[in-house]
């Protein structure tokens, strides 16, 4: 500092030092300002890291303190407590000066929280700072201090520490002789409202103490606490001192109850109404205004009215008195509060009768309030908050009377006006949200749910912490992602709203929302342990609750539907026990008032269970009366749409299935009339859609009436719920998703191809074989070419929508193992599942990019890509059902469809195909004992006999027709268990005494579908030696898989990659990791591995997707990682071969239609061909096939179903040997197997062009 800029700073200090002694002892404030100049220029006269900087800061913090003193300016106020807070912060913990500074800065904050809108940091500081500077031993201090402990508890949702603290503080300074009169009574006050609000809620701890908060109120005070209370009132010094006689006189009416409630009827609370009403009259003017008087005198009425149960309405004078109040004032609210006062414990009873009863004969006296009320008033807002909750409240048992629509105008109006604090805003938004998902007229859309989110999101950002409303916002969130699976077909909204659902407390509504999704979830893919907890949450439920809680009564009609949904197909429990449940349902419904909103779904919901049991145990009388129920509810006149849709759908499923009790075809058409009905009132992407179709269909070929054109009928509606279907496969995110949405389908495609047939609509027959079959992998394959189709179809900001989620694509919180609950507020960047893929279909609708997402490839283009790969014929393999005949339905290389008649073509239990199938799953589910592999052994030779006689003989006579001089070319799409069959292995005996099999008279390949035929029908291939690429799995114990790939490597493919290559000295190599493997697949930068040869085990589980090829060290590649490459790849990149030596790799599970395995996985990745195997196949005879594949594949044969024909024909031959050049250690092993049983050569399938 220059000496001139020093002497002018000490000037300046001193003056300012002067002039703020001099204004002590004067009562004007022109020293005051005069000292703020001064010490403002010793400020600018300091540098702004100079330590000097404290003086003028502490002076002009005085300064100001002492101005708000004179003039009660917050503006100094605020001023003041800036200056001392710099002060304060410059100084170190350990400085002299700072105790006194702290307590100067915490005495002005405390003030600050009286006099103005403090917040609780400002409180916290407050008493932070003077706890700090020790100031509690003094009577100025330990007040400050103790007033705002009280001030945090009863203002700002404190702990009870806080309570018992100031209680303390102002308890002991009472007694202290230093403390004048005016400060005893101040405290005694303060502890007498603090020993009298004991329990209360923290909800109701957001204000500070004031006559509002005290009045009205239920005590839970002790005894020796409500008798402290009285003394300290009646110890007052100064009775008249207006400025404590509001609360003084609350207080009394509280401690006027020795019940601890209040009870206004009581003599004593009568004469201390009458006493405060008086004691109004006594308050000057100046004092107490005319709109405070009257605002009082209403809140004196309204408890007197309540109280009495007069029925008094006090609307208009509640109106006029808070008209008479500034805004801002704290009466206001109290008035407010008395519109709708709230009966002691009726939430917490959860009697809806009660509550709408309550809330009924509140709405009338809030519409008049509001009338009355201008249009910029202030309070306006929360005036209609609780006026939409008694809306809410009063429509949830009189939905005639209620509506939903004038509640979304009413919260609407609360949030636009701009007035509401955050908690009533908050509150709008979770009403709005509720109110947006529940059309009463109308279809919901996915844009009103969307904007059902964004309210929550809101209300979440809003709501304080504590709320009552805010802990429920997750099971709203859950509900309404229910609700968007229901109009979607998305099933991970159901994994989410689990997932969401999963986080919450112990609340009742939590509980039974969490169990019912998890119903829900159940009966959308079988989840028996979901089912077991959703029964176990329920029965907690219905044990807890008492008989009117309205969760309960809910809870015990789910419930019944679960243990019907449990026991149905149970032959343990009994007609007995499934009539049990539906008592018990049936009870519950009765307890549901009629005129409740959920009482129509309620019901159907009931009916739904009692219509089930009724089939389970085959009760006419029981079916009958579930009709019955659904047809009352579907009768009514209030229904919601979704209600009518529901109620009428099922309705009809009723009447169907009444038709197989009674063979009364009146009931067929009521069915009709009924499903018909429901049809038009589907809405895109219903989830109930698809089923409503399928009855339907089934309805019009069951009655088949010609007149009517019923059979043509069945093949349309069935061949719309089929393209319905596929779509909801296309809506789902991940595979297994995909392929819970194709389970529903399972068995349809085949009944509709069997109705096409009987009306000569053979093209409509191979398009209905296709929309149901290999919809997971369609969905997979389609994705890559998404954002052409969107672009060509004018949709460029979805393309690049869809672009950018797919590059940020990742496993999303419901797809992960649980995790601890987030925080609430959370929930407003809480991530949602994404609805683009609703979206995309939606855009598409009406354009031709939709139609090649939907629809299977026709009839004339299976027969050109047939042509193209000269193939004679594409045969779909049908198993017969019921009484009707197994079919093979041929087509043609030119164009025609050709249904042949194959009487022993079925999978029916006990047949070949079951006995085949069912020991395939066993022998491949886990270690093979020599029994189980002998009976295996036994049932693939008389499957192999089978498969000749029932179709295959009369398939290759139909095909062979026009014998060339070489083999027929056909691909074989099994349908349903017919896809566990070695088909190219059918045999039949020859003149001789031989065997002959199908493959010698046919070049045999597969298909999962004809779409996924002529999808690699088009693929161009490369090379198969380009960029060649195997993968050896040390330590699998595969020793000749091992010999193989050394062999094939050595002798084919040098020049390639090879991991899991054996090191120098016999070292292990690293094992391979599924990145190692999927970067050889084609992607987004890569075209991949010209080809890829696989040597490992495969796992063959129970979901298809999980399916996997082990890669050692515990690493595994599974389906849906496959799957979920081929959504990145170029659309038109052309295909490798990838050969899968690994044991069951070409081998379903229960699915069979979907053909969902790691070899047509790899198809679907991209490669132009896929070799797999059906079963576990021996290590040796693995090996062999493999080299001899590759052997003839390099030698001429470049058809990869052609070069495995030969290798196939290698194993048969006696005669064989190995080509010269084979590794010296497997030649001699030849002669310790039969090569040519075919457990050891017909599990090797080939699948591509």
């Amino acid at each position: 500092m220059a000496g001139g800029d020093a002497d002018s700073f000490r000037e300046s200090l001193e003056l300012a030092d002067r002039l703020l002694e001099r204004a002590r002892r004067s009562d004007g404030v022109d020293d005051v300002d005069a000292a703020v100049e001064h010490a403002h220029r010793a400020l600018d006269a300091v540098a702004g890291c100079d330590a000097r900087r404290a003086g003028p800061l502490y002076q002009l913090g005085l300064a100001h303190g002492l101005r708000h003193e004179r003039t009660g300016s917050v503006d100094d106020l605020r001023s003041a407590i800036g200056w001392m807070r710099a002060v304060r912060d410059c100084l170190a913990d350990d400085d002299p000066h700072r105790p006194e500074v702290c307590a100067r800065t915490g005495l002005l904050v405390s003030r600050y929280v009286g006099v103005a809108e403090g917040d609780r940091a400002d409180v916290d500081e407050a008493i932070r700072d003077l706890t700090a500077a020790g100031a509690g031993g003094g009577v100025v201090g330990r007040y400050a201090l103790g007033i705002l402990h009280a001030v945090r508890y009863t203002g700002f949702a404190g702990e009870q520490q806080d309570r018992e603290t100031a209680i303390e503080m102002l308890s002991e300074l009472i007694e202290r002789p230093d403390a004048d009169t005016a400060t005893a009574d101040a405290c005694r006050v303060t502890v007498a409202h603090l020993l009298l609000s004991r329990g209360t809620p923290v909800e109701l701890r957001g204000r500070r103490p004031t006559l509002t908060g005290v009045a009205g109120l239920g005590l839970e005070a002790t005894p020796e606490e409500i008798a402290t209370a009285r003394r300290h009132l009646e110890s007052l010094t100064d009775q008249e001192n207006r400025d404590l006689a509001g609360m003084r006189s609350a207080l009394e009416l509280l401690v006027s109850s020795a019940t601890g409630k209040i009870d206004l009827t009581a003599p004593e609370a009568d004469r201390a109404l009458t006493g405060f009403d008086e004691m109004l009259s006594q308050i000057p003017e100046e004092d107490l205004d005319a709109g405070e008087r009257d605002a009082v005198r209403a809140v004196l009425r309204g408890i007197r009215a309540h109280a009495t149960g007069s029925g008094e309405d006090l609307s208009d004078g509640i109106a006029e008195a808070m008209a008479g109040l500034p805004a801002g004032h704290l009466l206001r609210e109290f008035l407010v509060g008395l519109l709708r006062p709230a009966e002691p414990g009726l939430a917490e009873s959860g009697d809806l009768r009660r509550l709408g009863a309550s809330s009924s004969a509140a709405i009338a006296a809030l519409e008049r309030a509001l009338e009355r009320l201008p249009a910029d008033d202030p309070d306006r807002a929360a005036v209609l908050t609780r006026l939409v909750g008694s809306l809410m409240a009063d429509l949830s048992v009189n939905r005639a009377g209620g509506s939903m629509s004038r509640i979304r105008t009413l919260a609407a109006e609360a949030i636009r006006g701009g007035r509401a604090d955050d908690e009533n805003t908050g509150v709008n938004h979770a009403v709005l949200a509720l109110a947006t998902v529940f059309q009463e007229d109308s279809a919901l859309g996915l844009d009103q749910i969307d904007t059902a989110v964004g309210h929550l999101r809101e209300a979440a950002r809003l709501l304080p912490d504590g709320h009552p409303l805010r802990e429920g916002l997750r099971t709203m969130l859950g509900a309404v992602l229910l609700i968007r699976y229901t109009r979607s077909g998305a099933a991970d909204n159901v994994d989410a709203a689990v997932h969401y659902l999963g986080q919450q407390g112990d609340d009742v509504l939590d509980r039974f929302t969490e169990a019912h999704v998890r119903l829900a979830n159940h009966m959308r893919s079988p989840d028996p342990d979901g089912l077991r907890e959703a029964i176990r949450a329920l029965e907690d439920l219905v044990g807890e609750l008492p008989d009117e809680h309205f969760v309960r009564q809910r809870a015990t009609t789910t419930l019944g539907l679960a243990r019907i949904i449990r026991n149905a197909g149970s032959d343990a429990t009994g007609a007995a026990g499934l009539d049990e449940s539906v008592d018990a349902v049936t009870d519950a419904l009765r307890a549901i008032p009629e005129a409740a909103l959920d009482h129509p779904m309620e019901t159907t919901t009931a009916a739904m269970s009692v219509l089930w049991s009724a089939i389970a145990v085959g009760d006419r009388k029981a079916l009958d009366r579930g009709i019955g129920m659904l047809g009352s509810v579907a009768a009514r006149a209030d229904l919601h749409h979704h209600e009518r849709l529901s109620a009428i759908g099922s309705l009809g499923m009723g009447l169907r299935t009444r038709y197989e009790f009674t063979r009364d075809r009146r009931d067929l058409s009521n069915a009709i009339d009924r499903l018909e009905q429901a049809r038009r009132m589907l809405d895109p992407g219903a989830l109930e859609g698809a089923l409503l179709l399928n009855s339907l269909a089934d309805c019009y070929r069951t009655r088949g009436d010609a007149a009517r054109k019923d059979p043509q009928r069945a093949v349309r509606v069935g061949l719309e719920s089929l393209r319905t279907r596929a779509r909801d496969v296309l809506l789902q995110s991940s595979a297994l998703r995909a392929l819970n949405a194709a389970r529903a389908a399972l068995g349809e495609a085949a009944s509709v191809a069997r109705w096409c047939l009987e009306t000569g609509r053979s093209e409509n027959a191979v398009e209905a074989l296709e929309l149901g079959r290999g919809m997971v992998l369609h969905a997979a394959t389609v994705d890559a070419g998404v954002p052409a189709m969107l672009r060509e179809s004018g949709h460029d900001g979805l393309a690049e929508r869809w672009e950018r989620e797919a590059a940020e694509s990742g496993p999303q919180p419901w797809d992960l193992p649980e995790g601890p609950p987030s925080p609430m507020r959370d929930l407003t960047g809480a991530p949602l599942p994404s609805d683009l893929r609703y979206r995309v279909l939606e855009a598409l609708e009406g354009h031709g990019a939709r139609t090649r997402l939907l629809t299977p490839p026709a009839v004339a283009e299976i027969a050109a890509a047939l042509r193209d790969t000269d193939t004679r014929a594409l045969v779909y393999l049908l198993p017969g059902e019921d009484r009707e005949p197994g079919i093979a339905v041929l087509v043609t290389d030119g164009g025609e469809v050709r249904p042949l008649h194959c009487p022993l073509l079925t999978a029916a239990d006990g047949s070949p195909v079951d006995r085949f199938d069912r020991l395939q799953r066993e022998r491949a589910s886990g270690p093979v004992s020599g029994e189980l592999d002998s009976r295996w052994r036994q049932a693939l030779g008389e499957v192999c006999d089978w498969a000749w006689t029932a179709v295959l003989n009369q398939v290759l006579d139909t095909v062979a027709a026009e014998r060339r001089r070489r083999p027929s070319r056909i691909v074989l799409v099994p349908v349903g268990k017919l896809g566990a069959v070695p088909w190219h292995a059918a045999r039949h005996r020859v003149p001789g005494g031989g065997v002959r099999y199908a493959f010698q008279d046919a070049v045999v390949r597969y298909a999962a579908s004809a779409r996924q035929f002529t999808e690699t029908a088009r693929r161009r291939r490369r090379a198969w030696d380009g960029e060649p690429a195997l993968v050896r799995v040390a330590g699998s114990g595969l020793l000749w898989a091992s010999e193989e790939i050394e062999d094939i490597h050595r002798r084919h493919y040098s020049h390639g990659v090879y991991l899991g290559r054996r090191r120098r000295g016999g070292r292990r190599a690293p094992a391979p990791r599924p990145d190692d493997v999927r970067a050889l697949l084609p992607g987004a930068n890569s075209p991949g591995a010209s080809l890829l040869h696989l040597g490992c085990h495969a796992d063959l589980a129970a979901v298809p997707v999980d399916s996997a090829l082990r890669l050692g060290s515990g690493s595994a590649l599974q389906v849906q990682d496959i799957l979920r490459q081929a959504r990145d790849r170029p659309a038109d990149a052309p295909g490798g071969l990838v050969v899968l030596a690994a044991c069951a790799s070409d081998l379903t599970g229960r699915e069979h239609d979907e053909a969902l395995t790691l070899a047509t996985a790899f198809l679907t990745a991209g490669a132009a061909g896929v070799v797999g195997a059906r079963w576990n196949v021996d290590d040796l005879p693995t090996a062999l096939v493999m080299v001899m594949f590759h052997h003839y594949l390099n030698s001429g044969c470049d058809d990869p179903a052609t070069a495995l024909r030969a290798a196939q024909a290698w194993m048969l031959d006696p005669r064989r040997a190995l080509p010269e050049g084979v590794g010296a250690r497997l030649a001699p092993e030849l002669a310790t197997i039969d090569p040519a049983e075919p457990g050891n050569w017909a599990a090797f399938t080939y699948q591509g062009r």
